[in-house]
């Protein structure tokens, strides 16, 4: 796929909130993040930050 594209292709608001939980989860700890990097590789671990970045910084409380 071309590098042109977002990180996330479609997503539902829902799938969004998931993916942001849980990563955020996964990269608060040292053991998330190195599952990160045993199973996909080191150059992953700072696609996760950056994807979890740009959904923190698009996401807007439900409850707010």
């Amino acid at each position: 796929m071309p590098e042109t594209r977002g990180k996330l292709l479609v997503a539902t608001d829902e799938e969004r909130i998931l993916l942001r939980v849980v990563l955020s989860k996964v990269m608060e700890t040292e053991g998330g993040r190195e599952y990160i990097v045993e199973r996909l590789g080191e150059p992953n671990l700072q696609i996760a930050a950056d994807l979890l970045k740009e959904m923190e910084s698009d996401w807007k409380s439900p409850y707010s």
